[in-house]
């Protein structure tokens, strides 16, 4: 009975130091995919810029009106 006791408190402990990995797993995993979908949110908008400038020059737009939009948005962030 005694070593049946301890038997299963060996497979216990083992079934909760299993259950601690897979969290830690989890936990980098979804860290992981937090800052992957960052980096992907900075390419889309960089992106989406370079598709927008692209489309102003298609339509007529010149290098030094883009520059001038360019510099009064930097002037709004700061």
């Amino acid at each position: 009975m005694a070593d049946e006791a301890a038997e299963l408190r060996a497979e216990l402990e083992r079934r909760e130091a299993e259950i601690v990995r897979l969290r830690d797993l989890l936990i980098a995993r979804d860290a992981e995919l937090g800052s992957a979908r960052g980096r992907l949110l900075r390419y889309e908008r960089r992106f989406g810029r370079l598709r927008r400038t692209v489309t102003e020059l298609r339509a007529g737009g010149s290098v030094k009106g883009l520059a001038g939009k360019a510099a009064r948005r930097l002037l709004r962030r700061h």
